[in-house]
């Protein structure tokens, strides 16, 4: 589902797009979340002194047992990412990829990336976008409405109820530059999850009789309404 932004030109590197992984050789790098470790795979062939955090056993114990099974190095440690025990200005580069959105505390991870994070440091990170045809589509028009969930939740609550995570949060583009205003540079962009838009019914059909044309329309409303807010900010 993420190969269209993430590794779309034949033979690039999953998420080599989003990741300039020679640049990382003998860098720092710090995964805020490691979940089963495929992300964390990726930094350490590139020759990244990576370090993995998770604030579950299940995550850290799978991730450890993936780089045990590869031969890869790199530290894994059970933590809160609101709580990070390391030192100021540590690390070169940090990413997380859908994770900091579930958090109690989302803002607090934000300032200990910016704290651990090196002078002149770039951190990555995709949060779920609030503007987005998922949001008020998926869950505002068909849960909310045509389900009847809005009758008996807000609708931040129904979108909750068919996404991932106890938690979780969407974000606007505005609201992601003021939680990393402490960065020098942020900049953000819109990534679609999938290469078609959500249109409900009328989609389908459309996309048979007009395939190029409703190609076109989908990539335009992805760019700007996909459910992917990615964020790269530089300290």
């Amino acid at each position: 589902s993420s190969r269209h932004f993430s590794h779309p030109l034949p033979g690039q590197a999953p998420f080599g797009a989003l990741i300039d992984f020679p640049s990382l050789a003998n860098k720092r790098v710090l995964e805020v979340g490691c979940g089963m470790g495929s992300h964390a795979e990726l930094l350490s062939r590139s020759g990244a002194l990576v370090t993995e955090i998770d604030l579950t056993q299940t995550a850290t114990q799978r991730t450890k047992k993936r780089f045990v099974l590869n031969g890869l190095d790199g530290l894994i440690a059970q933590m809160d990412g609101a709580a990070l025990a390391f030192r100021n200005d540590f690390f070169d580069f940090v990413w997380s990829w859908g994770v900091i959105h579930h958090a109690e505390n989302t803002e607090a991870i934000v300032k200990e990336i910016h704290r651990v994070l090196a002078p002149g440091g770039q951190t990555k990170i995709m949060v779920y976008h609030k503007n987005s045809l998922r949001y008020y589509v998926s869950g505002g028009l068909r849960e909310g409405i045509f389900k009847g969930k809005l009758l008996r939740m807000w609708l931040y609550e129904v979108n909750k109820s068919f996404t991932d995570g106890a938690i979780a949060r969407h974000y606007t583009e505005n609201d992601t530059r003021d939680m990393f205003k402490d960065f020098s540079e942020v900049r953000t962009r819109i990534l679609g999850q999938y290469e078609e838009a959500y249109l409900p019914v009328i989609g389908k059909i459309l996309r048979m009789i007009f395939p190029g044309i409703i190609r076109k329309i989908d990539r335009w409303l992805l760019a700007r309404f996909g459910w992917f807010l990615f964020i790269e900010a530089k300290k």
